[in-house]
């Protein structure tokens, strides 16, 4: 699995709640990454559902957030938090039925990575930044 190893200052939105929470998640991730690397899936599917539950509480705060700045984007913005927590409980679910779970590791991982710098770089920028 290819790995975020560090979090990046580049991706801070100057917001220091929602930056602290970025950080958050991603040290999250890192653990998953880790206990994938060291122990496989025998202790990831716990760090996933620890994954979907800060990702909900940081979505809530961050959309609550938005609202106070009546951020005319709010509900695109909203959507892709929705689809976000969707694909990781679909995740959550398939890792707990597959018999590949080496392959649905890979998965999970390159999706997270993959939507996590997306995210904040495309969506939470234009958000914070106007």
């Amino acid at each position: 699995m290819t790995s975020l190893n560090e979090w990046n200052p580049s991706w801070n939105t100057g917001v220091s709640r929602i930056d602290e929470e970025h950080v958050r998640l991603f040290g999250i991730w890192q653990a998953f990454q880790d206990a994938y690397v060291e122990f496989g899936a025998v202790v990831v599917s716990g760090i996933l559902e620890e994954l979907v539950d800060y990702t909900r509480y940081h979505f809530a705060n961050e959309e609550q957030q938005l609202a106070q700045m009546e951020y005319v984007r709010l509900p695109e913005h909203r959507e892709a938090h929705r689809q976000l927590t969707e694909t990781l409980l679909a995740f959550c679910d398939t890792l707990n039925q597959t018999q590949d779970r080496e392959s649905m590791l890979v998965e999970v991982g390159s999706f997270f990575q993959n939507w996590f710098v997306q995210h904040i770089q495309e969506m939470d920028f234009a958000a914070f930044q106007d």
